[in-house]
């Protein structure tokens, strides 16, 4: 298992597993996001 990923789109997270694009333990983050929570997403991905 991956356990760094952050998977960003435009779609909203129930679009995504309804596809099966994104399973439920991946990190959704939905556009549009602004620097400073894009940073704290990835700083908490890594943390992790």
């Amino acid at each position: 298992m991956i356990d760094k990923l952050l998977f960003m789109s435009g779609y909203t997270a129930d679009v995504i597993h309804q596809k099966g694009i994104l399973e439920e333990e991946f990190r959704l983050l939905s556009k549009p996001v602004s620097p400073k929570d894009f940073l704290k997403r990835v700083r908490e991905a890594l943390d992790q």
